[in-house]
């Protein structure tokens, strides 16, 4: 089996195990995951090779600082967007995607950096 083949089943796994904990999932297709996804789940799921996998983790509230910092740095623009998007994402991470450029990212990352001025 190709390392390819190997990445795409330990996903679609991966993707199972969210699915039991309740109201579907809609991580395939750029959704959140539940609350109660355990945090080592969406450590997982963040190198997870289908982008909108990793845009589902990057939205979740859930997920750990550390998994958003590293989402960060992610190849996908919608994946940094997203992570700019996160109210949980870590202030650093935050501040390297205000750095990064791209419009959009600069936006979501503006946009959470004054909802989070306004909740203080």
């Amino acid at each position: 089996m190709e390392e390819r083949e190997k990445k795409i089943l330990r996903c679609d796994k991966l993707l199972e195990e969210v699915k039991k904990l309740g109201r579907g999932c809609s991580l395939r297709f750029g959704g959140a995951a539940p609350v109660s996804t355990p945090p080592e789940l969406l450590s997982m799921l963040a190198e997870c090779y289908d982008y909108h996998v990793r845009m589902g983790v990057a939205k979740t509230t859930a997920t750990p600082p550390e998994v958003l910092a590293f989402l960060a740095g992610d190849d996908n623009w919608w994946v940094r967007e997203a992570v700019a998007g996160n109210r949980s994402t870590p202030q650093a991470s935050l501040n390297r995607l205000l750095k990064r450029g791209l419009k959009p990212i600069q936006n979501a990352t503006r946009a959470n950096l004054a909802a989070k001025l306004l909740r203080l």
